[in-house]
């Protein structure tokens, strides 16, 4: 389950209006007492490019995120569903003005605790993909994103929650939602 909500975080982040370099960062903080959820993303100095706040599912089961610059203004949003009879969820990810940039198929985990995610432009074509691996003995989970070829474009790295309950992710490289607009 926290791998999906990994992939979602690490996927809106791109919709954002600065493009993701080397060493960015999302901490994510941990819920609040109405069930929203706040990440901040930060740049490898260290100032706050974004952020992106989490809600709690709706009666339907449906999380909806919204990402937001460091000013403070809305710059896209995902809409992630509640998992199918296969175990299975969609994310649909729009714009600032609503319109619908892409989107990203989640499978439910392997044996091995895998956890695999198709991602989509809005005209359905596939514009690559990523891995979550389970966590390992330190509670550290790794993500790999690829391009359509299967090139690795990218990784990110989540960090076990410390005392606070807040994660650390750490992105280097491309992921795939990255330019869409």
């Amino acid at each position: 389950m926290k791998s999906k909500s990994i992939t979602t975080a690490l996927s809106i982040m791109t919709i954002s209006a600065t493009a993701l370099l080397a060493d960015n960062s999302i901490v994510t903080d941990k819920e609040d007492e109405n069930g929203r959820k706040k990440s901040v993303i930060k740049n490898c100095s260290g100032h706050k490019t974004g952020e992106i706040i989490t809600e709690k599912p709706d009666y339907y089961g449906r999380k909806k995120s919204v990402s937001k610059d460091s000013r403070g203004r809305t710059t896209g949003t995902a809409e992630t569903s509640k998992p199918d009879y296969y175990g299975r969820k969609k994310s649909v990810y729009k714009d600032s003005r609503g319109r619908t940039i892409g989107t990203a198929e989640i499978s439910k985990p392997d044996y091995y605790g895998r956890v695999k995610t198709v991602y989509k432009d809005s005209r359905g074509r596939v514009i690559g993909s990523s891995e979550t691996q389970k966590p390992d003995y330190y509670g550290r989970q790794t993500t790999t994103f690829k391009d359509k070829s299967g090139r690795t474009t990218g990784k990110a790295q989540t960090s076990k929650p410390d005392y606070y309950g807040r994660k650390k992710t750490k992105v280097q490289g491309k992921t795939p939602l990255e330019g869409l607009r």
